[in-house]
C-alpha cells in the first residue's frame, strides 16, 4: 500500500522551502512555521509548509528597476 508523504523532516523542509536547516528552525521557533515532534523527530506538515510559503511577502520591484526592465 502506497501511502503518500504527509510530513518532512527538517532537511526535506529546507531544501523544499530553499532555505538551510537553521533559517527552518528559526522560522519554527518564531511560530511562522508549524513543527509537530514525533520522538526526537521534528516533522513539518506538507499543508503547513504550503501555508508559510503562501504567508510570505511579495518582494518589491524598486521603482528605478521596473522602469529599466
Amino acid at each position: 500500500m502506497d501511502i503518500p508523504k504527509r510530513g518532512l523532516g527538517v532537511e526535506e523542509t529546507a531544501k523544499v522551502i530553499g532555505i538551510g536547516r537553521t533559517k527552518v528552525y528559526d522560522e519554527i521557533n518564531s511560530g511562522r512555521l508549524k513543527a509537530h515532534k514525533v520522538g526526537r523527530r521534528t516533522i513539518i506538515f506538507v499543508e503547513d509548509i504550503q501555508a508559510y510559503r503562501m504567508a510570505l511577502p511579495e518582494k518589491e520591484i524598486a521603482a528605478d528597476q521596473e522602469a529599466a526592465g
